[in-house]
């Protein structure tokens, strides 16, 4: 894992843009790496969750920049889309999924920026580090386990939000290449 370049990269990113680099997820991510090193343990699992951070610390910086004009709040998606625990190709519970999505968007009066590919088994009861929002304050361990959607799992993800919210359409801008 290169994650001093995922460091370097989003460092950058946030200083060009004059917005805090957000360092508590970066420190989780190196906790985690640390001990998915001393254990030797790169499961599909730890995988998964290792692959949540470029979308958390992206969602992070893009909302705080859009807060200097607009108000905006990351949306980590493992709050709201619940899967089974297939890891690296997880399958959407869409009953809990859609009823969480419509739940948090009742309640949201800012703009929300969704990391997209991501989401958590659903098996994770709410805990004492949840605001009276029903959004959680502290780290990402309340969280069962994290999960990807698989290849595509960004545009799964804006179909996933668009249909719990019964929109007309999406809209899907790719302007890099895959992987």
């Amino acid at each position: 894992l290169r994650i001093n370049e995922v460091k370097e990269l989003h460092q950058k990113t946030a200083a060009e843009l004059k917005v805090p680099f957000p360092a508590f997820i970066f420190q989780e991510l190196e906790a985690v790496e640390s001990g998915a090193r001393m254990l030797g343990d790169f499961s599909p699992m730890v995988m998964d969750r290792i692959a949540s951070f470029g979308e958390r610390l992206s969602a992070a910086i893009v909302a705080s920049y859009l807060n200097k004009k607009l108000s905006a709040e990351a949306l980590d998606a493992r709050e709201v889309v619940k899967t089974d625990a297939n890891f690296q190709n997880a399958a959407v519970d869409f009953p809990a999924t859609n009823r969480s999505i419509q739940n948090y968007f009742k309640k949201l009066n800012t703009i929300p920026v969704i990391t997209g590919f991501i989401g958590s088994t659903k098996d994770n009861p709410k805990t004492d580090s949840q605001s009276e929002s029903g959004r959680a304050n502290g780290p990402s361990d309340r969280f069962s386990q994290t999960t990807t959607l698989g290849r595509g799992g960004s545009d799964y993800s804006a179909a996933i939000f668009g249909a719990a919210l019964g929109v007309e359409v999406i809209e899907i801008w790719t302007d890099a290449n895959g992987i």
